[in-house]
């Protein structure tokens, strides 16, 4: 294992390391299964530091949850995180990603995202629980093409 700890998907068992880790960073979990789908996860030393999650809204997806342990910043981990997140969503053949967020916007401009105004959200992204109710409608829509 190295010292930056090891992707893995998430499974039913990390749900409680999970939700922690997101109540500690003050993202929204209220609308997530317990069986995790679509969450991946970076765990060292068997202790959960970063998690992210891609929902898919074919032909679209949604990024979200994207949190590190504060002990563990700065070591890239959400950055990895997102490059395979967005890989499985671009196997997936999702060819545009979406994210709402409130405190990130200068972390996701610099992951390549851009912010677009929330009137232009395509219904298959607006109709998600994080669009219609989790997120505040202060949040910040942001768009990501991959290739």
């Amino acid at each position: 294992m190295t010292e930056q700890g090891l992707i893995l998907p998430a499974s039913g068992s990390d749900y409680p390391a999970v939700v922690e880790l997101l109540v500690a960073q003050q993202l929204p979990f209220e609308d997530i299964d317990v069986s995790l789908d679509h969450f991946m996860i970076v765990k060292q030393n068997d202790h959960l530091i970063a998690v992210g999650a891609i929902e898919l809204h074919q032909p679209y997806a949604l990024l979200r949850s994207v949190a590190t342990h504060p002990h563990h910043r700065g070591k890239k981990l959400a950055t990895r995180l997102i490059h395979q997140l967005l890989a499985e969503a671009k196997g997936n053949g999702v060819k545009s990603v979406f994210l709402l967020t409130t405190t990130a916007r200068e972390f996701f401009l610099n992951q390549g995202f851009s912010e677009i105004d929330r009137n232009s959200c395509p219904a298959e992204i607006a109709s998600s629980t994080e669009f219609q109710s989790i997120c505040p409608s202060s949040a910040i829509l942001m768009q990501k093409e991959i290739l």
